[in-house]
């Protein structure tokens, strides 16, 4: 039990220090008491006992000073002294402390907001009870889901999730408002280990029968926002899609579900779907995917040991759900299939799937700009070491040791990392939302939480240690080391040669990381404006697209079927409109339908059977509408109806892959639909239109007249109509009077969204965007940075070196010379840098070959513009030292001298 002795006295001593002294003092003084008495005992006299006994004793000053060093505390103490000297080294020197300080804000601030957001991204587990034993089962399918949930040998609970869905929510005064609604099953709270802040959550029954339990839990962020935090919250209705929903829970605060961006502010029963959710009844479609199961798995279950079992479950719902006829494709996609275990404790994602590139790439490229800044305080820290040059001496020569005169140091370089870290933490606190507005696809930014949690405090507790060390470590080390009679020497040689020759070493690096960060910014500005220069195959501008939900108010059917025509009629009469149509997808919504049943009469199906092609219903004269050029063929028109023979137009890649070089027109369409056959007669080939944006891969697809579906489909239900609207002026101008003319025509009616067409075009080069801005701030600030380094050492050098080019001045020297000895020194550095930094360029740049378009990550041209922006950049900032230099006075430097 020493060592808690020596802890608890070492604590004791820190915390009672004058007490502690006047303990010493006092066993000191009895121990010299006690000697004299020895010696007065012995016969030596009073005197002499007292003179003796001081010197066997030695000095008491230095005697304390070893007491106090024998204890752990005395470190400590060490380590504190020398932050406060430190922090008044510092404090003496304000121009210099701000000017690191922010550049380490900088850094560090820009380097702390990639990480919270490729955290909350790509690492934050989901806030539910022990989210490492979820995971994700595949197999979307409800009878699959139904299936699963047998096997409790592997799971303790099992879930499925439609994911979000916008739905119109009336909360009071007959006023519909888009709200996400995510339908979940009755075991969804329960295998998340989620409880209500108030009320409670669903259990089993409440999701057993269609339609028998109308109910919902709110999020605790919907019901401060809609309900103002109202106690009597539970029991309220509210009208989904028409139908009485009853509140009876609210989530607890935080709790998101379990898509990772994504935000629902109802959660309602899975049973519920077909009465909440406009269209068709996926309940009652055994053979649609659509779920997202997540499992809790028992303990000790392998997961790759249960894959198999599960495996042999789906293949037999799959064989239940088709029977004899089932499709031979099908029959090869189940034969093929496997039902995978993913750990879910990060949640779903397409954010993840989306950005976990492109934010890895930014990560590195924010470490490089990090690095930059280091070098150009390590730097400043050699500037500010030889004006301390004297100071330094003096200390070593009063018998401070080297390794003591290098703590002191690098102490002062941890005190300036962490006020560098804590400005950096609060200018990333500033950015996160700006941060969130780059990685969102509208107005309304992504519903992440980007916090400051433990493990982002400790990624910047470790980030401003590294950067101390980085930028702090040679300069003290080069202090340390020199010896008296050497720095008198170098002090006469304008700084030392060796610190010379690092500080240019510095230099040059900080131009080669930059010119590596101008080489991203550029790919990616040239990757924008080559996805900006694609043909999309229709014309975006002063097109309109509203998204209505016919279903939701009711309207089925003839009725639905009606209502379109009706808005159509009366969208077509208003001034400014030049031509409607409408469509189930629209253009770039990412969203369609697909299908491997179409194809000609007669075609012959290859080994992995039929090709797989995509489809959408649209309105009359929808071609032209959107600005969709036709091959062939004529546009849909109002006598596409009913009575007409069916028709459907297809496009160039849908007329290639299937009738090669024969003209399409007029030749027919088998489609397998419904349980029989369809036949349609193809009246267009038109342009290939690129559905979810210009990197789209062209893909056979074909369109069915809206108003013959009823007859091509039987069970046709459209859930959502997306009016499209070709105006003659500005399209935002007309927004209003269409919302307004739509809900005079039903009240219950409402604009799901809108959008105009270059905001669609720009909403699928978020990701682009987000890279190209983000590349674009780092290269400015790397590139500011180096020149700030490149600027301050020529400075540097000119303000040693004023006496000597006042003499080469005075001796004959041409103002134009020296201008060119003093800049000759930054076009070398230049030069170096640029020269170490094309290969690295080269390199790195090969990292985001997968994210540029149109061009190769080696293109010349971007790398010689890069080189020629940092080049120039590079030397504007060593002329302004090097022309200054040219006009020194001569009397004056001399004077000086």
């Amino acid at each position: 039990m020493a060592w808690l002795r020596r802890l608890i006295g070492g604590v004791s001593a820190l915390f009672r220090k004058h007490r502690v002294e006047q303990e010493l003092d006092e066993e000191l003084r009895a121990y010299l008491e006690t000697s004299i008495q020895e010696k007065l005992r012995a016969g030596m006299a009073h005197e002499d006992a007292i003179r003796t006994a001081r010197s066997e004793m030695g000095s008491l000053e230095a005697l304390k000073d070893h007491t106090r060093d024998v204890g752990w505390e005395s470190v400590l103490e060490s380590i504190w002294q020398d932050v406060r000297y430190a922090i008044r080294s510092l404090r003496k020197s304000p121009g210099f402390t701000t000017v690191a300080a922010l550049t380490l804000a900088l850094g560090i601030g820009a380097t702390t907001a990639i990480f919270s957001l490729l955290e909350a991204v790509l690492l934050k587990s989901l806030p539910v009870k022990n989210p490492e034993e979820l995971v994700l089962v595949g197999g979307p399918q409800y009878p699959v889901f139904q299936a699963f949930r047998r096997h409790t040998n592997i799971f303790v609970d099992l879930c499925a999730t439609s994911g979000v869905t916008p739905l119109d929510v009336e909360i009071q005064n007959g006023i519909r408002e888009p709200t996400d609604v995510s339908l979940v099953s009755g075991s969804y709270f329960s295998t998340l280990g989620v409880q209500s802040a108030i009320g409670r959550v669903f259990t089993v029954d409440d999701d057993r029968a269609p339609g028998e339990h109308p109910v919902a839990v709110v999020s605790h962020a919907y019901w401060q926002r809609r309900f103002g935090r109202e106690a009597t919250i539970l029991g309220r209705v509210v009208r989904i899609s028409g139908m009485p929903i009853t509140i009876i829970g609210v989530a607890p605060p935080g709790f998101f579900g379990e898509h990772v961006g994504v935000r629902p502010d109802l959660w309602v029963p899975l049973a519920m779907w077909g009465h909440v959710v406009p269209g068709r009844n996926l309940l009652q479609s055994p053979s649609t995917g659509w779920l997202q199961m997540i499992g809790r798995v028992r303990p000790g279950v392998i997961q790759s040991g249960a894959q198999p079992e599960l495996t042999e479950t789906f293949r037999q719902v799959v064989a239940e759900i088709f029977g004899p006829n089932m499709p031979d494709d099908v029959r090869r996609d189940t034969a093929r299939a496997t039902i995978t275990l993913e750990p879910g404790g990060k949640g779903v994602s397409n954010l993840r799937a989306q950005f976990a590139r492109p934010l890895q790439l930014l990560m590195g490229a924010v470490v490089l700009v990090l690095l930059i800044a280091c070098a150009n305080i390590a730097n400043l820290l050699l500037a500010r070491a030889t004006t301390r040059r004297r100071e330094i001496d003096v200390r070593l020569a009063l018998g401070m040791s080297r390794g003591r005169l290098m703590r002191q140091l690098l102490t002062e370089s941890l005190v300036l990392a962490a006020l560098g870290g804590a400005l950096g933490v609060a200018l990333a606190w500033l950015g996160r939302e700006a941060l969130l507005r780059l990685i969102s696809a509208d107005a309304s930014r992504v519903p992440i939480a980007v916090t400051t949690d433990a493990r982002l405090l400790v990624f910047v507790a470790v980030i401003s240690l590294a950067t101390a060390i980085l930028f702090g470590l040679v300069p003290a080390w080069q202090s340390a080391r020199a010896s008296l009679v050497t720095s008198l020497v170098a002090r006469r040689e304008t700084g030392g040669r060796p610190r010379q020759r690092l500080s240019s070493l510095l230099v040059v690096a900080q131009v080669a990381l930059s010119l590596v960060l101008l080489m991203g910014a550029g790919l990616f500005l040239r990757t924008i404006a080559n996805l900006g220069d694609v043909d999309l195959g229709f014309a975006p501008q002063r097109l309109l697209v509203l998204d209505v939900k016919p279903q939701a108010a009711g309207y089925r059917g003839d009725r639905a079927i009606a209502l379109s025509r009706t808005l159509l009629d009366r969208i077509k009469d208003v001034p400014g409109v030049s031509s409607v149509s409408l469509s189930e997808h629209g253009v770039l919504t990412g969203t369609d339908n697909g299908t491997n049943l179409m194809r000609p009469r007669g075609f012959v199906a290859g080994p992995e059977g039929f090709p797989h092609t995509r489809w959408d219903v649209v309105g009359p004269r929808y071609f032209s509408t959107i600005g969709a050029p036709l091959v062939s063929g004529r546009d849909f028109s109002e006598r596409d109806g009913v009575g007409s023979p069916l028709a459907v137009a297809i496009n160039e890649e849908m007329a290639r892959r299937f009738f090669a070089s024969a003209n399409p027109i007029g030749q027919r369409l088998v489609w397998d639909v419904g349980g029989g056959q369809k036949e349609l007669e193809i009246v267009a080939v038109t342009r290939d239109v690129k559905q979810s944006g210009p990197r789209d891969e062209q893909q056979p697809r074909f369109y069915l007249p809206y108003f013959q579906m009823p007859v091509i489909r039987d069970s046709w239900i459209l859930a959502s109509t997306r009016f499209l609207v070709r105006t003659a002026a500005n399209p935002v101008a007309l927004a209003p009077v269409l919302r307004q003319l739509i809900s005079s025509e039903d009240p219950r009616l409402s604009v799901a969204s809108l959008a105009i067409g270059p905001e669609l075009v720009s909403r699928t080069l978020v990701q682009e965007r987000m890279v190209a801005t983000l590349l674009v701030a780092f290269g400015v600030l790397a590139v500011g940075l180096a020149c700030l380094g490149l600027y301050g050492l020529i400075a540097y050098h000119v303000v040693q070196r004023t006496s000597e080019i006042g003499i080469r001045i005075a001796l004959g020297a041409q103002r134009r010379d020296v201008l060119w000895v003093t800049l000759r020194q930054g076009v070398v550095w230049i030069a170096g840098g640029v020269a170490a930094g094309v290969p690295l360029a080269l390199s790195a740049s090969q990292v985001a070959q997968s994210l540029l378009f149109g061009l190769s990550a080696t293109d010349a041209g971007t790398l010689l513009g890069a080189a020629g922006v940092m080049s120039a950049l590079g030397l504007l900032a060593a002329y302004i030292p090097a022309r200054r230099a040219a006009r020194v006075d001569p009397v004056v430097a001399l004077r000086a001298e």
